[in-house]
């Protein structure tokens, strides 16, 4: 598990900053390549995520949390649907979104690791 969560985390810090790069990079070409390096760590993300989630909630709860998880996702992109942001706007403040992300993530992985909270042990 802790291979696959760095992988996560990894893949989170990477994708940050290569959307922060296409918000900035004025060459079609440097915005193609913070692109493709994007897409790849969203192809990294999904598998490695995938395995934690199921190594980490209880099958009996697992639909519940996803379906938590997705709501908020789901807001972020009504939101920018229906706002009147450029495109550049938008990915930065999905850069900015993913940055927050991976700085909580440092922060929990900070917080428990002493071991496994024990929420996390009495659910299995």
């Amino acid at each position: 598990v802790g291979a696959r969560r760095l992988q996560v985390v990894s893949a989170l810090a990477v994708c940050a900053f290569a959307l922060a790069g296409v918000c900035a990079g004025k060459s079609t070409h440097a915005r193609f390549m913070a692109f493709l390096i994007f897409e790849f760590c969203v192809g990294v993300y999904f598998p490695s995520i995938g395995t934690v989630k199921s190594e980490l909630v209880p099958e009996h709860i697992r639909a519940t949390m996803y379906n938590m998880c997705r709501v908020p996702l789901n807001g972020v992109v009504v939101g920018l649907l229906l706002t009147n942001l450029t495109v550049i706007q938008c990915f930065r403040l999905c850069a900015i979104l993913l940055a927050i992300v991976f700085l909580a993530v440092v922060g929990v992985k900070r917080s428990f690791s002493e071991g496994v909270p024990e929420v996390f042990a009495k659910m299995k």
